[in-house]
């Protein structure tokens, strides 16, 4: 498994993207294409990396890291983990690898093409995360794991964090600090953190409405709505699927699509410029979306009031 291979920024606010950051490593390496993300201290990296010569990686991380083996076929494969065990059979898609900060991590592979992902949690986010005061939490090492979890998770903010709009970003912030959570619960030596369930109060849920409702053009940011509710994101959307009954995105898309079909059927307004109107990021978008969502294409949907 390869780790290590982005360096990016810490965002607090929104998630940003970073392509085609520098190796951490000197000796060569294929990397094909890389992407990043990060949010609130924690990062998603995802690249593809041609190792059909003996490749060797190393890593002693100064974040939690998580692995995941997305794609792609090895036919040679060693990894060790300090503190954990040595496995020597190569990784099938959806394996992880857990690699506590400042464990030596070493792998040495060979085979094809491969596709993979990281999502590594600094200790000091994890107070952020769990809005409580936790003792140091320790991770325990885990190699060729199966966690099917943490897998579909990475291949949808894998997918995610290619789309530009706000509820893609939205979207992979969820599953980012879903992934973290789940790690933290299921393979730290303290699993009993985290057991609060927040709840948002009556006038929390018609400010959230109302923002919503006010800002339904524009982009509508996870940290927002949470700061709005006094909650950390994580535990927002505990809350608000709690109350609401379905997630942020859910809700936010299914508020534009009733804008739009109000707009479709009452305005004179071209479909591009409902699109920049109920905030989608393009005419293209916006059609995807209501097919989905609706069954039928806006175009139609509007003649039916013609």
């Amino acid at each position: 498994m390869i780790s290590g291979v982005l360096t990016v920024g810490i965002e607090t606010a929104m998630p940003t993207e970073q392509t085609d950051a520098p190796p951490l490593f000197h000796e060569p390496r294929a990397v094909l294409s890389n992407k990043a993300v990060s949010w609130d201290g924690i990062e998603f990296v995802t690249a593809s990396e041609d190792i059909r010569k003996r490749t060797v990686w190393h890593l002693r991380p100064n974040t939690h890291s998580v692995v995941i083996h997305l794609a792609g076929a090895m036919t040679h494969f060693t990894s060790k983990i300090e503190g954990g065990d040595v496995t020597r059979v190569p990784p099938s898609p959806g394996e992880v690898w857990v690699v506590p900060a400042g464990a030596a991590y070493t792998a040495e592979s060979q085979g094809d093409f491969v596709h993979y992902a990281e999502i590594r949690i600094p200790p000091e986010a994890i107070r952020h995360l769990l809005s409580q005061e936790v003792s140091a939490l320790e991770l325990t090492p885990r190699l060729a794991l199966n966690d099917e979890f943490i897998y579909q998770a990475a291949r949808r903010l894998d997918r995610a964090i290619g789309d530009g709009d706000d509820l893609s970003r939205m979207l992979a912030q969820s599953l980012g600090l879903s992934i973290a959570y789940h790690v933290l619960r299921s393979y730290t030596k303290q699993p009993e953190v985290g057991t609060k369930h927040p709840v948002l109060a009556r006038e929390e849920k018609r400010l959230l409405d109302e923002y919503i409702h006010d800002n339904i053009g524009g982009p509508i940011l996870l940290n927002k709505l949470a700061a709005i509710a006094g909650m950390t994101p994580h535990n927002f959307l505990r809350a608000f699927k709690d109350s609401f009954g379905t997630t942020p995105a859910n809700y936010i898309v299914t508020r534009r699509i009733t804008r739009v079909r109000a707009m479709l059927a009452y305005s004179d307004l071209d479909i591009t410029g409902i699109a920049m109107a109920t905030g989608f990021s393009s005419h293209s978008h916006l059609s995807t979306t209501f097919k989905r969502m609706t069954g039928v294409r806006p175009r139609d949907f509007r003649n039916e009031f013609r």
